[in-house]
């Protein structure tokens, strides 16, 4: 799946059986064996997984009294932690 409306999706199957070539072709051609590790990072595999969680509550900051038009915000609490998913958090992603 693409991560946006401009974004191609990527056949991970594809594109790891290109690199497996090229490693072994290498391996093939100098006689040496080497051996590759890929941290795929977040274009390959941020669509790759979900969160599952609880709504904890729900909370708004509408005031009543002080405010009468303002809507405010509602906010969700789940039973995660930051360490679950922080780049929203951390820079809005």
């Amino acid at each position: 799946m693409a991560r946006g409306e401009h974004d191609h999706e990527t056949d991970v199957k594809e594109l790891a059986g290109k690199a497996l070539k090229l490693v072994e072709d290498f391996n093939s051609r100098t006689g040496r064996n080497i051996k590759v590790e890929i941290e795929p990072g977040t274009f390959l595999v941020a669509n790759s997984g979900i969160l599952v969680s609880e709504v904890m509550d729900i909370v708004s900051t509408r005031s009543n009294e002080s405010k009468p038009n303002d809507d405010g915000y509602n906010f969700i609490k789940l039973n995660t932690g930051l360490n679950d998913i922080t780049r929203p958090s951390l820079y809005g992603s």
